[in-house]
């Protein structure tokens, strides 16, 4: 099998050879390989081509050096690089910014930007005391996660990652009530979207995620990613319960 037949058949509930197939979400190129990715913002003419081609190499390099079956990619133009090359034979090209449910801070401007710790308690608040309005904008998100990963996945993107945490270690930000009603129609909805277009989903989450782990798997995400072992979330718990439903990724 060449690394993207293993994680597709993965992600198919199918047994792969007796490679196991690994990607990383987030790397640590630098300190592998001593070099790093450009800065594409800014650049443009032949610096900007030399920077998309630079860091397709540079993902590629990495991925050779690490057995990876999948690529993780944020930008369209380096994409574009890696499809015109042909790495999308040998790699699942995924991209790694595909969510649009509530987490932390609410993505209200469609830009993702750092918040201070008490938004989060605002964040909360707002969901007893503006619910609709707060419905209203998750509805918004979700059709632009869905509108903003199309354009890689029709240049070649199969697999999109979506990683809204929804817990700590100590267990979700929400109540499994509250998650239903604010978070799975939304995960369901994109879910849904990524695959019309065209590309496997890997729903990442930090965190203790056991009273909420139906209602994920619920949504139709291909893979489950983290499995957080820091949480005390137990693979073989996991596995029995919903391994014959969705792929499971990490713990480790």
């Amino acid at each position: 099998m060449t690394p993207k037949q293993r994680i597709v058949a993965a992600l198919e509930l199918e047994e792969p050879d007796d490679i196991v197939p690994t990607f990383e979400l987030f790397g640590l190129t630098k300190e592998l390989t001593g070099k790093e990715f450009t800065p594409l913002a800014g650049l443009s003419g032949q610096a900007l081509d030399r920077g998309v081609r630079q860091n397709a190499e540079l993902h590629v390099e990495v991925a050779e050096r690490l057995d990876y079956s999948a690529i993780v990619v944020g930008d369209l133009r380096v994409v574009e690089e890696l499809v015109r090359a042909g790495t999308n034979d040998t790699y699942l090209l995924t991209y790694k910014n595909g969510d649009g449910t509530w987490r932390f801070w609410q993505d209200i401007t469609g830009a993702s930007q750092t918040i201070h710790t008490d938004d989060l308690a605002q964040e909360c608040v707002r969901l007893f005391t503006e619910p609709d309005e707060v419905r209203r904008e998750l509805d918004q998100a979700a059709s632009r996660a869905i509108e903003r990963t199309k354009p890689l996945i029709d240049a070649g993107v199969e697999a999109v990652f979506m990683g809204a945490d929804y817990a700590t270690t100590k267990g979700p930000f929400l109540s499994p009530a509250m998650f239903a009603t604010f978070v799975a129609p939304y995960l369901e909805r994109i879910v849904a979207g990524h695959h019309e277009n065209g590309a496997y989903v890997l729903k990442h989450t930090d965190g203790d995620i056991m009273p909420l782990l139906d209602q994920i798997v619920d949504c139709r995400p291909d893979a489950l990613v983290s499995i957080d072992p820091t949480a005390g979330m137990d693979m073989a718990v996991v596995k029995r319960l919903v391994g014959d439903r969705i792929c499971l990724a990490g713990n480790v």
